[in-house]
């Protein structure tokens, strides 16, 4: 099991969160206090780069989904970016790509969640 490692940036209505390592039952609790910790409004776009991502699990996919649907509620929207392989076999899996979109790159990701914030009402 690799250890989680979290970082963010901030851009204009987006907040791009990049996680390193495994997302499983023993840290998606940190994810989740990490995102409401630095998410700046409810209604902000959220990018989650998960090219260093190396698992996830139902307890994180968990995370991103409730994140989403909180973000929604309040006008925005949460953007997955380059999944890794096996996270993208898991977000296949489940379906995820049916509820949120999923990008291939992180760039894409941050072009369409810029793009959405910016056309949102202020």
């Amino acid at each position: 099991m690799s250890a989680l490692l979290l970082s963010h940036q901030h851009l204009p209505g987006v907040t791009m969160i990049c996680i390193e390592g495994d997302v499983d039952a023993t840290n998606h609790l940190q994810l989740q206090a990490y995102i409401e910790q630095v998410r700046q409004q409810p209604g902000d776009q959220i990018v989650f780069d998960l090219s260093e991502t190396t698992f996830i699990d139902s307890r994180g996919l968990r995370v991103l989904l409730d994140t989403h649907t909180a973000s929604v509620r309040h006008g925005g929207a949460v953007h997955l970016a380059a999944p890794a392989p096996v996270p993208a076999r898991m977000l296949e899996v489940v379906g995820m790509a049916r509820h949120l979109p999923v990008h291939a790159g992180v760039d894409e990701a941050l072009r369409a969640a810029l793009s959405a914030a910016a056309e949102r009402p202020s």
